[in-house]
């Protein structure tokens, strides 16, 4: 088997207004996030900034007292070197535990699967995903406000609408249900939402 489940990261953030390393990819493999948990033990309230590969998809993020909250990440790919970093406003209050899958780039079963794009999406629309020489399955888009204000956001594949103008809030995240939409290899993603992050996980069929 070249491939392992395994807890990517687990602990307590102890130092307050630093960002922290939970997890760096290998080298030479393909890491993918099944689950992403933040628990907030405090009595007060804490603000987070979460990031994958140097993206924020958790930005400014209030988590309440003594919540729980598993954050939208499930089945993003990872590549080799890349971090799952956390910053937060109070000290030894966010308890993480992070698990996930890490494969070989030559495993049968995870082998096809890719990062197909991430970023910030701008305020004209704009590719954020491109062309390919193979068709490939959508499999989950994470969107990130990261603007103090409520922002609109739309997203294409090929011509056709799968979000119009959708307002996030401010500081919101949310996991558009794409599951499994096959995306031609001559069609390519477009976005628009000024402020807005993008992270974007498929398999290429």
């Amino acid at each position: 088997m070249s491939y392992i489940n395994k807890m990517f990261g687990a602990g307590v953030i102890t130092n307050a207004n630093t960002v922290i390393t939970m997890y760096t990819a290998p080298s030479s493999r393909i890491s993918i996030i099944k689950s992403l948990t933040l628990c907030n033990s405090s009595s007060s309230p804490v603000t987070a900034i979460l990031r994958l590969g140097g993206v924020e998809v958790l930005f400014n993020y209030t988590i309440k007292p003594n919540a729980t909250i598993v954050v939208p990440v499930m089945d993003q790919c990872m590549l080799a070197g890349d971090t799952i970093t956390l910053y937060c406003s109070n000290a030894n209050a966010i308890n993480y535990y992070i698990s996930g899958i890490e494969a070989t780039l030559t495993d049968a079963d995870y082998s096809s699967v890719k990062r197909l794009g991430m970023g910030v999406m701008s305020s004209v629309s704009s590719t954020i995903v491109g062309t390919s020489t193979k068709d490939r399955m959508i499999k989950g888009i994470i969107l990130c406000n990261t603007s103090n204000s409520d922002r609109a956001a739309s997203i294409e594949f090929g011509s056709y609408k799968i979000l119009s103008s959708y307002l996030m809030k401010s500081y919101d995240t949310i996991l558009i249900p794409t599951m499994d939409h096959v995306l031609p290899a001559s069609a390519a993603v477009s976005g628009l939402g000024s402020g807005i992050n993008y992270f974007i996980t498929g398999t290429e069929l």
